[in-house]
């Protein structure tokens, strides 16, 4: 069975194909999207984009550079003051 990416239109064969709800990912764009295979084996399999929503054509969101840095990862005044041992 024949199908096309929904972004890219490269060409993919299913092998095996079994009824349900999937979603591959394009071996040539990388982006994942809608593959409905029927019951009935008469019908076409339905190929289609993802919604927006599911996050996946977005752009991440960077993190937010506002936020205080982290006490923990503060280095200990106190250690920085210490005294190195004389080399030997």
């Amino acid at each position: 069975m024949a199908i096309q990416c929904p972004y890219c239109q490269h060409g993919m064969n299913l092998k095996d194909a079994r009824p349900g709800r999937y979603q591959p990912t394009c071996r040539k764009c990388q982006r994942k999207f809608l593959l409905q295979i029927p019951a009935a084996a008469d019908d076409p399999p339905v190929v289609r984009r993802l919604p927006e929503s599911a996050g996946q054509n977005t752009v991440r969101p960077q993190p937010d550079e506002t936020l205080p840095p982290d006490p923990a990862a503060a280095p200990d005044p106190a250690a920085a003051n210490a005294t190195r041992p004389a080399p030997t």
